[in-house]
């Protein structure tokens, strides 16, 4: 990967401003996001009363598709998904590894408010 993580990315997206070697590095660490975000979901989803699992099981069924749309994009662009996370990707992830010692509470309001 060229650079980490540049803040502007999200606001540079709508204006078309964004150099081909940027969008893939954005592609392939918020894949590598997602595989983390996936597994954060699953380890929510072992700890929740019943009456959440609705709610929890859609979203992962919506990661799998994204998940899937990333590959698709990579296969496509010829990128590498298989690679190291830069420290930004690897601070968000970090942090919601973080999260598996806290209550059921804890880590809800954190899922929602990552949304």
């Amino acid at each position: 990967m060229a650079r980490s993580y540049d803040p502007s990315f999200p606001a540079r997206m709508p204006t078309g401003t964004i150099q081909p070697q940027q969008f893939n590095t954005w592609l392939v660490q918020d894949y590598l996001f997602v595989i983390d975000f996936t597994r954060f979901l699953a380890r929510i989803l072992a700890i929740a009363p019943p009456h959440n699992f609705d709610i929890l099981l859609a979203g992962l069924s919506a990661l799998k598709d994204e998940l899937n749309w990333f590959q698709t994009k990579a296969a496509e662009r010829q990128l590498q998904l298989n690679t190291d996370k830069q420290p930004t990707c690897i601070e968000y992830c970090d942090y919601m590894q973080s999260l598996s010692a806290t209550p059921y509470a804890a880590q809800a309001t954190a899922l929602w408010r990552s949304n």
